[in-house]
């Protein structure tokens, strides 16, 4: 018997990966991966090691092998599923506004066999430079968007710009989750990137299965507009994760016990970062890895033709209503990243990056 994840090599990070997996026993797999787990993610730890201990055991540990991998085969996708719709609700509840449209009010079945439509644009602003990256890139499944916000240099957001994420909807979170912390690890070994970081939002689109997958690190958002009973709503895909969470400064004390976020006037920060989750940000002083999280709040929504995904860095959200963006936005338009930028002039009060990238499903 042989552990399901290993048979995907885009679920492992590479040196995690390379092993036969014929050659080892369930038993075996499974306490090792819970073991590499301990240390991926050390607020989980204890959990982790407990479990690697009893599935070492020669008898004991084969049977919580065997029960384990039947469990996954079993449970795993439909656990996935549910946390990424309690994702989505959460995103529901912290995105406020008049705008923003109500559970209730959402169709949650999916379009089948749809085609999507992307353009994405970017405006420099005041800055001096541009460290945010847009991306966008199809395959046989379907097309992905992405939203890299870099800061103190563009170094780790045109490491991840270069990189290739999964439209596999098999275990789609688990998969996300550890594609996030493959590539904290390819981060933290390249000395060149230290101080430098970046946000990181994904949409991955089914486009036979007509399902829409976002994981986002840090607070560069996806928003999807559709139209709800004669009215363009804004449906968000991105939980908000930051300093101000109480859960997130309880998940840092964790491993840092005397870890506090400095107060500021707007938010809560650390080292000047509003945001708890990041890829990158290896600061040498500090066990910067106990303290940001590398992993994303995942989420999935039934797509509508005609709806519009737009994702972007904050540049945008913290400078435009949800009113500004929904009036930018032309239904019919091939170029709808373009059109916000342009439409709403960011370029006249912006002193941020903007990037953007802009989804359109049609027939």
């Amino acid at each position: 018997m042989k552990y399901s994840f290993l048979e995907h090599p885009n679920t492992y990070c590479p040196a995690q990966s390379s092993e036969d997996p014929g050659r080892w026993y369930a038993a075996d797999v499974y306490a090792k991966r819970h073991r590499e787990m301990a240390g991926n993610f050390p607020h989980k730890a204890k959990g982790h090691l407990l479990i690697a201990k009893i599935e070492a055991m020669p008898v004991i540990g084969l049977v919580a092998g065997i029960l384990e991998e039947i469990a996954i085969d079993l449970f795993a996708n439909w656990v996935d599923h549910r946390k990424m719709r309690s994702n989505l609700k959460e995103a529901f509840t912290q995105h406020t506004g008049p705008e923003i449209a109500r559970w209730n009010e959402i169709d949650h079945t999916p379009a089948n066999n749809i085609r999507v439509e992307i353009s994405q644009a970017e405006n420099q602003g005041a800055k001096d430079r541009m460290e945010d990256r847009a991306t966008n890139y199809t395959d046989p499944k379907g097309c992905i968007g992405c939203i890299f916000d870099g800061h103190l240099g563009s170094g780790v957001a045109d490491f991840l710009e270069r990189k290739r994420f999964s439209i596999e909807q098999e275990y789609v979170r688990i998969r996300m989750r550890q594609q996030f912390r493959c590539l904290q690890n390819e981060i933290s070994q390249n000395r060149s990137l230290d101080n430098q970081g970046s946000t990181a939002t994904v949409v991955a689109i089914d486009t036979q299965k007509g399902l829409a997958t976002t994981a986002t690190v840090g607070d560069s958002y996806a928003f999807l507009y559709r139209k709800v009973k004669g009215r363009i709503v804004a449906i968000p895909l991105s939980p908000v994760r930051n300093w101000h969470h109480e859960k997130e400064i309880k998940r840092a004390q964790e491993t840092t016990p005397d870890f506090q976020p400095v107060a500021s006037i707007k938010k809560p920060r650390f080292y000047g970062f509003e945001v708890s989750r990041s890829l990158g940000d290896q600061i040498p002083e500090q066990n910067t890895d106990n303290i940001f999280s590398r992993s994303p709040k995942v989420t999935e929504i039934a797509l509508q033709v005609n709806d519009i995904i737009v994702v972007a860095s904050d540049g945008l959200w913290d400078t435009k209503k949800q009113s500004d963006i929904i009036q930018a936005i032309n239904p019919s338009s091939n170029d709808i990243a373009g059109d916000i930028i342009n439409t709403i002039n960011l370029s006249a009060r912006n002193q941020d990056n903007v990037a953007i990238v802009a989804m359109r499903i049609l027939n």
